[in-house]
C-alpha cells in the first residue's frame, strides 16, 4: 500500500466527521469506516489522529474539508460519503448540507464545456432535454441526473 498523502488523509478525516455530522454515530457507519480503514496505509502519526477522531468525534468537516485538495480525493469523498450517509437508512439535513457543499464545489471545479460535450455524446436526446428543462445550470442538471440514476 502506498503512503497516505495530506489530501487523502484529510479526506479520511472528513469521512469520520461525516459519521458524526448528524449527532449519531451508528454501528453501520462504524463498520463501514472500519472496513475502509483496514486498507489504508496510515503512518503512525496519522493512525493516532484518525483513531482519536474516530473515538471522540471532535473532527469538524468545515475545518478539514479545505485540506482535501486533490480532485480524486474529493470525488472519493463524494462517493464514500454518499454510501456512509445512507448506511444508517437516514439522510439527515446535516448530511444533505454537507453533500450539497461537496457537489457544488466539485461542479465549480469542472471543465463545463468538456462535461457538456461528453453528456451530449453519451446521453439520449430525451434525457438531455430533461436535464435542460429541469435546471438553469446544465452541469447541475447532469449531476442531478447521475445522482437520481445512482439512487434508483
Amino acid at each position: 500500500m502506498k503512503p497516505v498523502n495530506d489530501s487523502a488523509f484529510a479526506m479520511w478525516r472528513c469521512l469520520v466527521a461525516f459519521a458524526y455530522i448528524d449527532g449519531k454515530f451508528t454501528d453501520e457507519e462504524k463498520e463501514l469506516l472500519e472496513s475502509h480503514f483496514e486498507n489504508v496505509a496510515f503512518n503512525p502519526k496519522q493512525r493516532k489522529i484518525i483513531n482519536n477522531d474516530f473515538e471522540t468525534g471532535e473532527v469538524k468537516f468545515d475545518e478539514i474539508y479545505p485540506l482535501v485538495t486533490n480532485k480524486q480525493d474529493r470525488m472519493n469523498l463524494i462517493n464514500i460519503g454518499r454510501v456512509l450517509f445512507y448506511s444508517d437508512g437516514e439522510f439527515s439535513w446535516q448530511e444533505r448540507d454537507a453533500m450539497d457543499k461537496l457537489l457544488s464545489d466539485y461542479i465549480d471545479g469542472m471543465d463545463k464545456d468538456a462535461v457538456l460535450y461528453e453528456a451530449k455524446e453519451q446521453l439520449p436526446d430525451e434525457e438531455l432535454s430533461k436535464i435542460h428543462k429541469n435546471s438553469d445550470n446544465p452541469i447541475k442538471g447532469i449531476v442531478d441526473y447521475i445522482d437520481d440514476f445512482l439512487s434508483s
